[in-house]
């Protein structure tokens, strides 16, 4: 990972998504799915557990306010918010790791 990327924020431990997930009384998942749904994008999360598929339909019962939405957009950190590295903490460790070869590369910066 190089010195200038910043780590990965766990949006499910935000405060404010926390918040917003209580007051709708739906999951953090949820409301960063709806999120993303409600600003137009196309939201096509992966699972084979039934119960998350069933969680995962449920984001279009709900509508986040534009308060909401704009707390939401308010995590925008631009360009470099956008650019992700697959090297997160701990990664490169896990026996499945394919890119093994990038991972020590981005230890050397």
């Amino acid at each position: 990972m190089s010195k200038d990327q910043a780590k990965v924020p766990n949006l499910l431990q935000n405060p404010v998504v926390k918040k917003i997930a209580r007051e709708h009384h739906v999951t953090e998942v949820q409301v960063l799915l709806r999120h993303l749904a409600q600003s137009g994008i196309a939201v096509i999360p992966k699972s084979t557990n039934p119960s998350r598929i069933q969680l995962n339909d449920q984001i279009f019962n709900i509508q986040l306010t534009s308060d909401e939405m704009k707390q939401l957009n308010d995590f925008d950190q631009g360009e470099a918010g956008r650019t992700f590295f697959f090297e997160f903490e701990g990664i490169a460790a896990r026996p499945e790791y394919p890119l093994k070869e990038s991972a020590e590369l981005s230890v050397q910066y």
